[in-house]
């Protein structure tokens, strides 16, 4: 199936701060959030919370869309405690891409890719202005473990 055709949604909703859909890949999924407003953790655990009771597997794929620009305030000990929520959600694998403008949001990537590394999850995340760059990420890694391997 072509990224641009459309595929199965097993979960969609609104939440303060948040706009998801989560799309069937295989054994996998997808989740694609639109950020509409400002974000925190107190509003990230419940996305996360959302968003986990409709992911099959123990591998979690995200595009996060902040092209709109809203500000995201995160620090270090947020940044650990949502690894902790993804882990105990039984997640052992992580792979994310922000859309973004903000060139300042590469720092906050960089310490969740830390805290991943840490945290004893796997993945790797990562920060664009470019759209098609975001979904070639993600297509890539849903390629590899749709077909059963592991990075």
């Amino acid at each position: 199936m072509r990224p641009t055709e459309m595929r199965e949604v097993v979960a969609a909703g609104e939440l303060k701060g948040y706009r998801f859909r989560t799309e069937r890949w295989g054994l996998e999924v997808l989740h694609r959030i639109t950020v509409t407003g400002p974000i925190n953790l107190q509003r990230r655990i419940p996305l996360y919370e959302a968003t986990l009771a409709a992911n099959p597997s123990a591998n979690y794929f995200c595009i996060v869309d902040n092209r709109a620009g809203f500000e995201n305030a995160f620090s270090f000990e947020d940044i650990r405690y949502l690894a902790e929520v993804l882990k105990d959600g039984g997640i052992s694998h992580l792979h994310g891409v922000t859309i973004t403008d903000d060139q300042e949001y590469a720092k906050i990537v960089e310490l969740a890719n830390i805290t991943v590394a840490i945290s004893s999850l796997q993945g790797e995340l990562r920060s664009t202005h470019d759209v098609a760059e975001a979904e070639a990420f993600i297509q890539d890694r849903l390629a590899v473990f749709t077909a059963g391997r592991t990075l």
